[in-house]
């Protein structure tokens, strides 16, 4: 984990090239955050040094 205050946490993982037979250094990051309207937002970003496939989802389930 990288950073968190009261509104957002942001996650960040690194996978080495050659990781599970992909191509490239790939770096990820997800962000979870409550704005100041109330809105939540997921941002999921990626980069890489080599072209290599990333597919990253959302699968979490909230009861609010």
């Amino acid at each position: 984990m990288d950073h968190h205050d009261a509104r957002k946490v942001v996650f960040s993982s690194a996978s080495p090239a050659g990781d599970m037979g992909y191509p490239g250094t790939l770096q990820m990051r997800a962000s979870y955050e409550w704005d100041t309207d109330s809105r939540f937002h997921i941002t999921m970003t990626a980069r890489t040094d080599a072209a290599t496939v990333v597919n990253m989802v959302n699968h979490a389930y909230f009861n609010l």
